[in-house]
């Protein structure tokens, strides 16, 4: 239901966007207040703007099959692209509980991603310069924040507060993950920047939500219990 009702709202790449339920399920709907929250991404034709579409062009230059092929791995917005940097004990059929609620704050944070790319309406790099070449399927929303790195910071800030010993290495991989999205020719720097932003944001209104706090705690018992830790 919700894959129709966001579709009608703003055109998505079908490849990155999670399915699931028609409104937020912890978020009040426009919470937190992205559009006023983010800083506004460079004005088009911008001194600024120039800079960042050098920047991709460089990184399309020395873009390797191996970096290319990472990037379309990372396409994908799945709990499964961050959780490997707990380890081999992590693993997703032994976590209910734990890929449930990532899967369910990613559903809130693709919906505010969503809504608040209409404010600004930024078109994609590929589309102001002709030159770039995207490695990975063309996303069809609009460019600003980048929903990857939102999504990449959420599931840091998530899982670094269950297990805080591998919080760096969590936080590094979503980096990682969201620096991928310019490396596939798809985002502009402040797009990732935005969305690094928009994602410690959205973590801060989840982990203010008693349901969410709830279901957090169980979910912390049960993949610290499945790492021994």
């Amino acid at each position: 239901m919700r894959r129709f009702l966001v579709v009608a709202i703003v055109a998505f790449c079908a490849l990155a966007a999670p399915a699931g339920a028609e409104a937020p399920l912890f978020l009040a709907p426009g919470q937190p207040d992205l559009a006023d929250l983010l800083p506004s991404p460079p004005a088009p034709g911008s001194a600024r703007e120039r800079t960042e579409l050098a920047e991709l062009l460089a990184l399309q230059h020395s873009r390797t099959p191996a970096m290319a092929a990472a990037a379309a791995a990372d396409a994908r917005e799945q709990p499964e692209r961050i959780l490997p940097v707990l380890g081999q004990k992590a693993r997703p059929g032994r976590l209910p509980l734990t890929m449930a609620l990532l899967r369910d704050a990613a559903e809130d944070e693709y919906l505010a991603i969503a809504a608040v790319k209409q404010t600004w309406a930024r078109r994609r790099p590929f589309l102001v310069e002709p030159a770039l070449h995207p490695c990975v399927p063309a996303p069809a929303s609009n460019s600003y924040p980048s929903r990857h790195n939102a999504f990449g910071m959420l599931m840091a800030e998530i899982l670094g507060r269950m297990v805080p010993e591998r919080r760096a290495a969590l936080f590094a991989r979503a980096r990682d993950y969201g620096d991928n999205r310019m490396v596939a020719g798809v985002h502009y720097r402040s797009d990732t920047e935005g969305g690094r932003i928009a994602g410690v944001l959205i973590a801060g209104r989840l982990f203010a939500n008693p349901a969410f706090l709830t279901r957090f705690g169980a979910a912390r018992a049960e993949l610290r219990g499945a790492l021994g830790l």
